[in-house]
């Protein structure tokens, strides 16, 4: 994104540049229930794969039982 100011008319103009990320061919796969999860990031990303990114504070909020209590 490039920003630059027009000195003849003194408007400021902005440049937007969009582009089409191909996504990271990893994937896991389950033997046991055969399924396929993707990995949900870029290609070539630097960090771990999707699926093994964990949420500690959706854990915490949600139920041992798996029903959401109020």
């Amino acid at each position: 994104m490039r920003q630059h100011l027009d000195r003849h008319v003194g408007l400021a103009h902005c440049v937007y540049r969009l582009d089409i990320l191909p996504l990271c061919p990893a994937r896991l796969r389950d033997l046991a229930t055969h399924t396929v999860t993707p990995c949900a990031y870029f290609d070539h990303h630097p960090a771990p794969h999707s699926f093994f990114v964990t949420d500690p504070l959706g854990d915490l909020i949600t139920s041992p039982n798996g029903i959401d209590e109020p």
